[in-house]
């Protein structure tokens, strides 16, 4: 099976969660827990279930361009943003 992607999605990842199989003309094995990375713009993402199934989570997305800062659960663009954020949590503002 071959599932297109957009063309304006410029990353695309694949985490399979049950059972195993492979993906793209280059068959590249895949089984439970193993996570593919295709970053191309757009195009298709191609699979082959294998003989005990293939459930998998195909996410898509253009890539956000900006810095990214974390901390623990918090994601900003900055440090500062993350001490902001966190101070809020601890006040009760979030």
């Amino acid at each position: 099976y071959t599932h297109n992607i957009p063309k304006e999605m410029e990353t695309c990842i694949v985490y399979v969660y049950e059972g195993e199989g492979t993906f793209t003309s280059k068959e590249v094995k895949a089984e439970r827990t193993s996570t593919l990375l295709f970053s191309e713009d757009g195009g298709a993402v191609s699979f082959t279930a294998g003989d005990k199934g293939l459930k998998f989570m195909l996410l898509a997305g253009k890539k956000l361009k900006e810095p990214v800062a974390w901390h623990g659960p918090f994601v900003m663009n900055t440090q500062e943003e993350i001490m902001e954020c966190i101070r809020d949590y601890q006040n009760g503002k979030l």
